[in-house]
């Protein structure tokens, strides 16, 4: 499961497009400000869409629903600065838009902020462990990570692969960006797996993705349901 697409986009302004599957209707963005090219298409967008909010507060996430909206707050060489906001006076994690989500408190939910370099082995609130493997080393050209043989998976014992272990993601030589971050997990989608937000960095240019259990086919563990691509602009 690569994110080298992300480059793609480096000179793209923000937008609420998100990767998703065929048969997927999996959407997520974050309160905020953020670039935006035709604000009143992701005005009218949105009310389409039935939202909800992930709250993390002394120790517990909750699912909650949202009023999501966008308003201008100026005007850029880059594209328009809007304010995407929720009903709530709270800060939410990130905002999430699927048909199948419910209100809910959030199993096994953390925030993490977890960089995922080789050798990182971190257990998870369920008790299975999150693992990097592979090598990297700086780019010499730019003061960025080569990546090669690089995997992250879910495995319920800590450095130890075996048939119950679950790949998240995995890049065979990568020498342009940073490693990735696991943002949050919990089990969003109440399959009793856990679901991660991760996220890389390039330059200017954040990518964030949402890894969900439940909506995975053909043998593959996790499906990157939903992506949300952050720009500064180039």
């Amino acid at each position: 499961m690569r994110y080298l697409f992300l480059l793609c986009f480096a000179c793209l302004l923000w937008s609420f497009s998100p990767q998703t599957t065929e048969d997927s209707d999996v959407m997520i963005a974050f309160a905020g400000k953020a670039y935006a090219k035709d604000v009143t298409a992701v005005q009218k967008y949105l009310k389409k869409r039935v939202w909800h909010a992930v709250f993390c507060d002394d120790g517990k996430c909750t699912l909650e629903p949202t009023e999501v909206s966008i308003s201008p707050v100026e005007k850029t060489e880059s594209g328009d600065v809007v304010m995407v906001s929720v009903s709530q006076e709270r800060n939410p994690i990130f905002i999430v838009s699927s048909p199948t989500l419910e209100a809910q408190e959030i199993k096994h939910a953390a925030i993490l902020d977890q960089m995922l370099y080789p050798g990182v082995a971190r257990r998870m609130p369920n008790s299975e462990w999150l693992m990097a493997a592979g090598f990297g080393e700086p780019n010499d050209e730019n003061g960025k990570i080569c990546i090669k043989n690089y995997l992250v998976l879910l495995s319920p014992k800590v450095d130890k692969m075996d048939s119950n272990s679950k790949p998240l993601l995995s890049i065979s030589k990568e020498c342009s960006g940073f490693y990735p971050y696991a943002d949050w997990v919990g089990d969003l989608d109440g399959d009793d797996k856990l679901d991660f937000l991760m996220s890389t960095d390039y330059g200017p240019v954040t990518g964030y993705f949402l890894l969900l259990s439940g909506s995975a086919k053909d043998g593959v563990f996790y499906d990157r349901a939903a992506q949300y691509i952050k720009t500064e602009g180039c």
